[in-house]
């Protein structure tokens, strides 16, 4: 159990650096972006007060910046993408904003206000990802950048104090508990099918992952990789084989993690093949 409990933990810091990653690119792409519009205004303003013509030069460096914005803004989008779509417990809407950020990142050597407002959205949707993940690991900071992020500009800020809270919760020691939080509570009597289904409807106040089930008495357990968010949750564990059992009351055993810590939860479920 420990074992498979360490993995997942491993994965989640795998992904959390991909997030990292993601924001400090992010922050390189905003800056590489906006130094090709200050070239831009420069050139401009040069034409304006002395009539000259727009220098080629200038036209050409100001264009791969952009170009070069455009490659690392779509690099960062997929790593947010492939990120968050396996934090499927924290992601909310991330997943979609990280597409955004993708298609905004296309439009930037085009038309580069879509791109602006692609990102504003983009990031408004990917501030409920963050949020679900400073709320799991106690991390305020990211909090703090998932606002910033929102604004073109500040948002550089932003990508910076989100990365390094990211940092800081792949770096927290790992704790674990064996009681239950009263988290999660159980709503009515899960049901056990003979099928090796068992329907379970919880009330979670936390994001999480049921990481194993097992029925108490019996020799049935299974590892998983259950998603909980905020709220009701229609769980369906599947044990992976037929269950043989007495028509009563089972005692199910789960063991849900969330952030850097685990605990277990107890729940009653009848046999009703």
């Amino acid at each position: 159990m420990f074992v498979t409990l360490n993995l997942m933990i491993v994965n989640e810091a795998t992904e959390f650096s991909k997030l990292r990653n993601a924001f400090l690119l992010l922050t390189v792409t905003e800056i590489v972006y906006f130094s090709s519009i200050i070239i831009e205004i420069t050139e401009l303003l040069q034409v304006l007060s002395s009539g000259s013509i727009v220098s080629l030069n200038g036209l050409i460096t100001s264009l791969l910046l952009q170009i070069l914005a455009l490659i690392l803004g779509i690099i960062s989008g997929i790593f947010l993408y492939s990120g968050f779509r396996n934090l499927s417990a924290y992601k909310g809407r991330a997943d979609t904003g990280s597409l955004l950020v993708i298609v905004g990142s296309v439009f930037i050597p085009i038309i580069g206000f879509i791109s602006i407002i692609l990102f504003i959205i983009g990031f408004a949707l990917i501030k409920e990802g963050l949020d679900r993940i400073a709320n799991a690991y106690g991390e305020e900071l990211i909090k703090h950048g998932a606002i910033l992020n929102v604004f073109p500009i500040i948002s550089i800020i932003g990508f910076i104090i989100t990365a390094v809270g990211l940092n800081r919760i792949m770096n927290k020691p790992l704790t674990t508990t064996t009681v239950s939080s009263n988290q999660v509570k159980e709503i009515g009597l899960g049901i056990i099918r003979s099928n090796g289904y068992i329907y379970l409807t919880l009330d979670s106040k936390i994001y999480g992952t049921i990481t194993s089930a097992k029925i108490e008495g019996t020799p049935y357990s299974v590892m998983l990789s259950i998603p909980l968010t905020v709220g009701i949750n229609n769980v369906i564990i599947n044990m992976g084989t037929p269950l043989f059992l007495s028509p009563t009351q089972y005692k199910v055993t789960l063991v849900i993690t969330t952030g850097y810590s685990t605990f277990t939860e107890t729940l009653q479920a009848i046999y009703n093949p």
